[in-house]
């Protein structure tokens, strides 16, 4: 809604602009280098009205002629996988360690997402799963904008029927807890909570240690969730969540946090009083049913059902204006 607002703002300034958005990336073409400048400048202006700003990293004026496609993904996309499991199992080593290589030569390109997302349409010979995993793991650790493709493949893998690599699973989870919830990269850790949720996987000590201090209201839903199915080791500090459950916060950033978890009593309120029943504004929401938090799209309600596969973006930006 918000980029639909700024897209309406850029045309009022060049009925002329020539181009397209693909949810928050621009591609846009001009005729000089004068123009395409005075654009960014013009939508750096509009962005800042919504509190957004343009990635200096991401955002940059290419002269033409330039490549249609990363050379990169030329070299990814080219590899094949043949249908016999010691040929397979060379195929995979080979392709990995290539797109290990190109990563390190192109660290600001989605190497390893590209890489990932492409194993999809792979199919692999049941004596080669474990090492795919291994090897899309190896990916995420370092990466962990992969994770959501490596959750999809496995998570549709094992509902296929395949063994679901629990070791190797609690391993790179629990690192990726650990890492970015101390300093605070929460899309990555709500991705690993999810998954720990959705294929029962324990959450270490040390890992449960970072995720205390992450004062993030969705990271605290996943997190007391979690709690709640008894896969924390341990005690876990909600000091930090608990101080949300008033109905000043009903109001605030962690309007969601002070709502679900009070209607799933995960946390009790700072005043032994509920809070949200008292409140005109949310009591008739509690009272008839209402729920943000959706705990069947981690755990199925039923245990024989299916895990839910998780619904990740189609396509990847690979650099030089393209796209996967």
């Amino acid at each position: 809604i918000l980029m639909q607002a700024c897209d309406r703002e850029l045309l009022s300034h060049s009925s002329q602009l020539k181009g397209y958005r693909y949810i928050d990336d621009y591609e846009l073409g001009f005729r000089t280098r004068t123009d395409a400048e005075r654009a960014y400048h013009i939508l750096e202006g509009l962005l800042s009205d919504y509190e957004l700003a343009l990635n200096p990293k991401k955002t940059e004026i290419v002269e033409l002629p330039t490549t249609l496609e990363a050379l990169w993904q030329g070299q990814l996309s080219q590899r094949s996988f043949r249908q016999t499991e010691k040929a397979q199992l060379t195929d995979l080593v080979d392709y990995f360690n290539l797109a290990f290589h190109l990563s390190s030569q192109y660290p600001d390109d989605s190497v390893l997402q590209y890489a990932v997302a492409r194993m999809r349409a792979v199919d692999v010979i049941p004596g080669n799963w474990k090492l795919l995993c291994t090897l899309m793991l190896d990916c995420a650790i370092p990466e962990p904008a992969c994770l959501q493709y490596v959750l999809e493949i496995i998570v549709d893998r094992v509902n296929r029927g395949a063994e679901c690599p629990i070791d190797d699973l609690e391993e790179a989870l629990n690192i990726i807890i650990s890492e970015h919830a101390a300093i605070n990269h929460t899309s990555e850790v709500s991705w690993a909570l999810w998954a720990c949720l959705a294929l029962q996987i324990k959450i270490q000590r040390q890992a449960s240690q970072e995720l205390q201090k992450c004062n993030n209201p969705f990271v605290a839903l996943l997190a007391l969730h979690a709690n709640s199915v008894g896969i924390i080791e341990g005690d876990i500090d909600l000091t930090l969540w608990a101080t949300c459950m008033t109905e000043e916060s009903l109001y605030n950033e962690n309007w969601i946090l002070a709502y679900e978890a009070n209607i799933k009593g995960w946390l009790p309120s700072q005043d032994s009083t509920d809070y949200v029943m008292s409140n005109g504004d949310f009591a008739f929401l509690k009272q008839a049913g209402v729920s943000f938090y959706d705990v069947s799209a981690a755990i199925p309600p039923d245990p024989a059902a299916s895990v839910p596969v998780p619904i990740v973006a189609s396509r990847i930006r690979t650099g030089a204006g393209g796209y996967f």
